[in-house]
């Protein structure tokens, strides 16, 4: 007993200096991270909102997040942005949903922060004309969006799972479905 007492002194020390560590980079790069997570959030933006030239927070009563309204270079609305958060597999995901200037169609998805399993869950957040998230661009907003596991049916609101990540598949799923229900119908009118 007295060998380890006199042996995790170190231990214990080393792990005072780490924590201090730690929270000095944390302190330290608080801003910069923060500028960086609000440059991806403008940028999914203008990826999920076709034609968006500025955005402006909107408050949505009962909804935590934020809602932006997109306009376009003529100061017309162009859509609507969420910023959206729930469980995955993993972690968090976050992403952001555009809607159509009436609310009725969604314009796109985008990932951007999620620790899903590399190869598999991360998928949710590919980028090109072939990714995953493209499935949700012109889907009807005023219905559910719905997750199946075989071909999808673009009539019945329908997105095709990752294989190997249905979980994944079903959590975003869900965020956006959440997401424009508590939302669409508070819109204000464009």
């Amino acid at each position: 007993m007295k060998k380890f007492i006199n042996e995790s002194w170190l231990v214990l020390v080393l792990g005072a200096v780490f924590a201090v560590l730690l929270a000095g980079a944390q302190t330290s790069f608080s801003g910069r991270i923060k500028e960086n997570q609000d440059r991806a959030l403008n940028e999914a933006i203008g990826e999920v909102v076709p034609g968006t030239e500025r955005s402006e927070p909107v408050p949505i009563a009962g909804y935590d997040r934020d809602v932006f309204k997109c306009q376009g270079g003529d100061g017309r609305v162009a859509g609507w942005a969420i910023d959206a958060v729930g469980l995955g597999f993993a972690d968090k995901i976050r992403l952001v949903i555009g809607l159509s200037a009436d609310g009725g169609t969604i314009t796109g998805i985008k990932v951007i922060d999620n620790v899903e399993t590399p190869g598999l869950g991360n998928k949710i957040a590919g980028e090109g004309e072939d990714a995953w998230p493209e499935q949700f661009r012109g889907l009807k907003a005023t219905v559910k969006v719905v997750r199946v596991k075989q071909k999808r049916d673009l009539a019945r609101n329908e997105i095709q799972a990752i294989t190997g990540a249905t979980i994944s598949s079903d959590a975003v799923t869900k965020i956006v479905n959440d997401a424009i229900e508590r939302v669409r119908s508070k819109l204000p009118t464009p």
